[in-house]
């Protein structure tokens, strides 16, 4: 995934990882009977309304509560338990994480 944003920075890899991992678990597999991991652990299909695939390093852009100016930044990975984005703000020397 890393290898096409070549534009963010090495420390991403572990992001790019963990994002990877999501979809792997998410997509429906046909070694499994076109379950997917999620599936058959939880007895439950993924929602595929709250589905969340995304380009890695893809830009997006955030409006804080409270209307406050847009902020841009690079997509850089998500966190299913709460439905939050990891986003690279590039101001910032890290990611933060923002409510999708």
């Amino acid at each position: 995934m890393l290898l096409g944003a070549k534009h963010l920075p090495s420390w991403a890899w572990g992001l790019a990882d963990g994002y990877a991992t999501y979809i792997h678990d998410v997509l429906p597999q046909r070694t499994r009977g076109s379950m997917s991991p999620y599936e058959i652990r939880s007895g439950w299909k993924p929602d595929l309304e709250l589905l969340f695939i995304k380009t890695f390093g893809a830009p997006c852009q955030y409006v804080p509560p409270g209307g406050a100016e847009h902020k841009r930044g690079k997509m850089v990975g998500f966190l299913a338990s709460n439905g939050r984005l990891f986003l690279l703000v590039p101001k910032w020397i890290t990611g933060t994480i923002v409510k999708s």
